[in-house]
């Protein structure tokens, strides 16, 4: 995970948005439910958005 950015909208609404570098065909509904489910609950983060980018994207993005 990276360019995690985490702010407060209002008052009790908290918000997230991030990326995420996943291995490519490991990613689906179960591994959504694991990253915006009940760890987000613990932090009180009503809403997330999380892009997944695939490994070889990050491998071609530090190389440069």
């Amino acid at each position: 995970m990276h360019d995690l950015h985490v702010w407060t909208i209002t008052s009790g609404l908290i918000e997230m948005s991030g990326h995420m570098v996943v291995e490519e065909g490991f990613y689906g509904p179960a591994m959504q439910e694991t990253i915006t489910g009940p760890r987000l609950d613990r932090f009180g983060i009503e809403h997330a958005t999380i892009q997944r980018e695939p490994m070889k994207f990050r491998e071609r993005r530090t190389a440069a």
